[in-house]
């Protein structure tokens, strides 16, 4: 069994907290699948902070952040 107890969660490059004080139990033999669904959502989420990054950056520079 997996167990995680108050889990948080925060963008550094953002400081903006995305997850606070979350607890999970996963039972035996569940946990990969749910390792997967994880690794799956934090890449989502890292590609949609890139994103939000370089849209800042063209907005800072006032043209294209390449």
């Amino acid at each position: 069994m997996l167990q995680i107890k108050n889990l948080q969660v925060r963008l550094e490059d953002e400081d903006k907290q995305i997850l606070k004080g979350v607890d999970l139990t996963v039972e035996e033999g569940a946990h990969r699948d749910l390792c997967r669904r994880v690794e799956e959502v934090l890449a989502v989420a890292m590609v949609q902070a890139q994103i939000r990054r370089e849209e800042h950056h063209r907005t800072v520079r006032g043209g294209d952040a390449t």
